[in-house]
């Protein structure tokens, strides 16, 4: 049994994979392009280029700071069906059984901002290699828009505890107690969202070397190449039977849940490939690929047995695999110029795919684990059923010309992404329902520094799923656990909603 129970509470964690992108999440980066819908691809003239259009870098003069971030706030409620299970044994079936599921919502917090650092030069005129003024060198260091913390009611009471990892050295581990919620009568019962997720810190970070070259008087190329580093830390509960004796008498009790935390991290690399056309004046043209990436992480994986357990295990190394996959951008801009031939305002629409059907299962190892089949570690594989993102973008921008130094910049947009799942794999986990977003900002120039802001909401619509296929699993055999030996943990009402505040500050040598 204790074998089993070490087996299940290790390998059936219901692990999100590391999604990172527009339509997973949320779109962008840049406050400008934030501001404008995230309609940029053709325009990228600032330091986020080297996400948006690494050819957009060619034209912009002199050496270039670009500093930004973006504060999020985020919401998702999920407000399961039913009611508390009571159990077999309804003498033994905890006070709250029968009561409604309550709503709970994601507590994480507002995501705390990862700055958008780039520098840029374009290469000088030498009277003996006048080709260099063609090239621009940058560097960045960013990470994609998406929410990395979630926590569904665990992590306020935290405690810690004497762990042993792998190699048999003592540290303190933490444990998350049981995820709760308090009812409207003010009964403590279990979070009904701790089998889909309890907690999670998410991170990944992308330094970005690019090069942009004018090839000829109306395109210009660009090519970046990316380290990709990824930190995943989470847990998630199991239910098992190996708690109390009352367990899998007693309904759903908090004393019943095992957990499992994982804490990887991993690198790997990423290229972009860009193009920007100027046929005209008035038009430009723009798109991005990028390769995506396999991430392979390393870390280790800690198991937390549910009260009275026999089990009693230590840390265990622990490997991780997903995929980022590849995306590409389309966008095509109008410009109005002024009679000097700078810039009036414009009107940008862009076209964004993701290929995230190729993300459809993520692998967690623990190779070392003594107590697997024939000694050889377990390996689970742990299914997402995501389907490919498409998403439009519409936006643009008025210049308001006050002096010869002074400019004033109005920007609006709006943008939507579609789901990238299906009704029945919906999760907490992230937001991959279809969103809407209305988007607004302004900005600041004076001589070569300017001061950008934004704001952006974006409304997903609600989600009623009765046909899901995420369930809960007993940590002693894997099977569906609960009163007809099911508990159906996705089934409910999903809502969600994220706000955004962006700044971004610029400062360039090149003349205003």
């Amino acid at each position: 049994m204790k074998r089993n129970f070490a087996l299940f509470v290790l390998c059936s964690i219901a692990v999100p994979s590391l999604a990172w992108a527009g339509g997973f999440e949320i779109p962008d980066n840049g406050t400008e392009a934030l501001g404008r819908g995230g309609a940029f691809v053709a325009k990228a003239d600032d330091g986020t280029a080297m996400e948006y259009n690494v050819a957009g870098l060619a034209r912009q003069d002199g050496f270039r700071v670009y500093v930004g971030a973006n504060l999020i706030f985020h919401d998702v409620a999920f407000t399961a069906a039913g009611s508390y299970d009571g159990g077999t044994n309804p003498s033994m079936a905890p006070p709250y059984a029968g009561q409604p599921y309550p709503t709970v919502h994601d507590t994480g917090g507002p995501f705390p901002p990862v700055p958008f650092l780039s520098l840029s030069y374009k290469l000088p005129e030498r009277p003996n290699a006048p080709w260099l003024h063609r090239f621009t060198i940058g560097f960045a260091v960013y990470a994609p828009p998406s929410v990395g913390t979630h926590n569904y009611g665990v992590g306020s009471n935290d405690t810690t505890v004497s762990a042993t990892d792998a190699n048999g050295k003592m540290y303190m581990a933490s444990n998350p107690p049981p995820a709760t919620v308090t009812l409207a009568n003010g009964m403590v019962a279990p979070n009904p969202a701790r089998y889909s997720l309890a907690s999670a810190n998410l991170l990944i970070v992308t330094p970005t070397l690019a090069l942009a070259a004018e090839v000829t008087k109306w395109l210009d190329l660009g090519i970046a190449g990316q380290i990709v580093y990824a930190n995943l830390a989470l847990s998630a509960a199991n239910y098992t039977p190996l708690g109390p004796s009352s367990c899998g008498q007693s309904g759903e009790l908090a004393a019943c849940d095992a957990y499992a935390l994982v804490n990887v991290s991993g690198m790997t690399g990423a290229l972009l490939l860009s193009a920007m056309a100027h046929p005209t004046s008035w038009l430009d043209l723009g798109a991005t690929v990028s390769t995506g990436a396999d991430i392979n992480a390393s870390g280790s994986i800690h198991a937390v047995p549910a009260p009275n357990s026999p089990a009693n295990l230590p840390d265990y190394n622990a490997g991780f695999t997903t995929h980022l996959p590849w995306w590409a951008r389309l966008g095509g801009r109008y410009i109005a110029r002024r009679a000097d031939g700078t810039e009036q305002g414009d009107l940008e629409l862009d076209l964004t795919y993701e290929n995230w059907s190729s993300e459809k299962t993520d692998t967690l190892t623990v190779p070392d684990f003594p107590l697997s089949q024939g000694g050889n570690g377990i390996v689970a594989g742990l299914i997402h059923n995501y389907r490919d993102t498409y998403g439009v973008r519409l936006g643009g921008a008025y210049n308001h010309r006050v002096s010869d130094k002074i400019e004033l910049t109005g920007r609006l947009g709006v943008y939507f992404d579609s789901a990238a799942t299906h009704y029945q794999d919906t999760n907490i986990d992230f937001n991959t329902m279809a969103k809407y977003a209305g988007t607004i900002g302004g900005g600041l120039r004076y001589k070569g520094f300017t001061v950008n802001l934004a704001y952006a909401y974006v409304y997903s619509p609600d989600r009623n799923v009765t046909n899901s296929e995420l369930v809960a699993l007993s940590a002693t055999d894997g099977t569906p656990v609960g009163r007809d030996k099911i508990i159906t943990v996705g089934n409910g009402l999903y809502q969600a909603s994220t706000q955004m505040l962006s700044l971004a500050l610029k400062f360039e040598t090149a003349k205003f």
